[in-house]
Parts: structure tokens; C-alpha cells; sequence
């Protein structure tokens, strides 16, 4: 096992309504190696697809960023990055090409 961190992000969504605010968060898979099972935000380790994109939009330090909402649109189908309101059928369309990809 190395002592090395491993460059990982994760996003925190909530409501902010005053009646039943609610949080966003994931259970891990119980087959997963790491944190089985767990209650968590969505989020995961940082690709190098996620280095390259943000290079890409010429935001190279914002590799983070791009890991935080790919790896929510991957474990929910939620599209945080996109301002407005968003039918719920293009998370699910985005999710399911990156799962297309993996």
C-alpha cells in the first residue's frame, strides 16, 4: 500500500428551501475495495480525462471541478454544471455515455 494521496473530488449538493431541505448523497456499492457501503457524496478519484478537459477549457487547475461533476453525473444522473433548469432525461442520457465509456 503506498503512503502517496491520491488526487480525488467530491460535490455537495443540497436545497436550500426553508421547509425540507434535503442533501445529496450516495450509498457506495458493497462490492467497492474502498468504503464499502458507505454513505457518501458523490465524487471519486481524478482521471486523467477530467486533467485533459480542464486543459482543454483552459482551466488546467480546475481538474478537481470536472472530477467533482463527472463523477455525480456517473453515481446519479444530477447535472449540477449547467445553469437553469435541466430535464432530468439529459442527466440520464449524459450518465448513461459515460458509463458507455468506461
Amino acid at each position: 500500500m503506498s503512503d502517496e494521496a491520491i488526487p480525488a473530488a467530491t460535490l455537495v449538493l443540497w436545497s436550500d428551501r426553508a421547509v425540507d431541505p434535503e442533501i445529496l448523497v450516495v450509498q457506495r456499492p458493497a462490492r467497492m475495495a474502498f468504503a464499502a457501503g458507505a454513505i457518501v457524496f458523490p465524487g471519486g478519484r481524478v482521471d486523467e480525462a477530467d486533467r485533459e478537459l480542464a486543459a482543454a477549457l483552459g482551466r488546467p487547475d480546475d481538474a478537481a471541478k470536472v472530477t467533482a461533476i463527472r463523477e455525480t453525473i456517473e453515481e446519479t444522473g444530477v447535472v449540477p454544471a449547467i445553469r437553469g433548469k435541466v430535464d432530468p432525461a439529459l442527466g440520464l442520457e449524459i450518465q448513461a455515455a459515460l458509463h458507455s465509456m468506461a
